[in-house]
């Protein structure tokens, strides 16, 4: 399996932030925390933003 593409890694989204206005860019202190599942033969890649109090779960997967 090849090596994981990660925020710290990848370099592509951070070009296309400088696309978006100032306030809606993300800082590193607001990116998600990244985890890979290996599942039959692919790499799923999680993206997560985690908040125990919260009373409510979003889920959003893309690029199916």
């Amino acid at each position: 399996m090849k090596e994981a593409n990660t925020y710290k890694t990848q370099t592509t989204w951070r070009e296309i932030l400088t696309l978006m206005p100032k306030e809606s860019q993300l800082k590193e202190e607001d990116l998600p925390k990244e985890e890979f599942w290996d599942w039959n033969g692919s790499q799923i890649h999680l993206d997560r933003y985690e908040n125990p109090k919260s009373k409510y779960k979003i889920i959003l997967h893309h690029g199916v």
